[in-house]
């Protein structure tokens, strides 16, 4: 009866061992999460001034790393002015490379958001009282060079003249409702689209 019983044990013993190694080989396939210290925060501060027909862009990278390494903008030079920024900044014919500081910085520059289609509508358009955009218009197309696994954190702050009220499709950040937080799993670099 004991020979029953421990035998019983070991094979009990046996199966736990095996169904734990299955786990860990489960979780070792599994695809990691982007590690804690590969993630840099983007801030997107779009301020509309319909007085000037400008939306003055800012755009800050935090990161406690050299993670981003290098921004590439493609912008038509009719609609995007104005750039400045922290760290090395190199403007040809309607491309920006900019090479931000290890520890981050800003970017900033100036958009006309009026924009007209050949058939005399508009793609957007900003009036003393309202204006009509999509993310895009506010910031263009970007290539990012970063380290490998780096993944950004973003979110959008949007403000205008005294009862300006703002409308986005992202959902509002939890900690501090004036942001709107973009959220893109598929990229590596959040931006605000649509």
């Amino acid at each position: 009866m004991k020979r029953l019983v421990l035998s019983a044990l070991v094979l009990l013993l046996l199966a736990c061992a095996g169904a734990s190694g299955t786990a860990a080989a489960k979780s070792g396939s599994a695809k990691p999460a982007a590690k804690k210290d590969r993630v840099y925060e983007v801030d997107y501060e779009a301020d509309f001034a319909p007085e000037r027909g400008l939306v003055h862009m800012r755009v800050n990278i935090r990161q406690a790393r050299g993670l981003v390494r290098r921004l590439r903008v493609s912008f038509d030079p009719s609609r995007y002015s104005g750039f400045e920024a922290a760290g090395e900044i190199d403007l040809d014919e309607g491309e920006l490379t900019w090479r931000p500081p290890a520890k981050g910085g800003a970017l900033t520059f100036d958009v006309v958001l009026n924009h007209a289609r050949k058939s005399g509508s508009f793609d957007s358009l900003m009036t003393e009282d309202w204006a009509v955009f999509r993310g895009d218009d506010l910031f263009p197309p970007a290539a990012v060079s970063a380290l490998k696994g780096a993944k950004a954190r973003a979110r959008l702050r949007m403000t205008g003249p005294d009862g300006w009220s703002f409308i986005s499709a992202y959902p509002r950040d939890e900690e501090d409702a004036e942001w709107f937080r973009v959220e893109w799993p598929e990229r590596r670099f959040d931006r605000p689209v649509g």
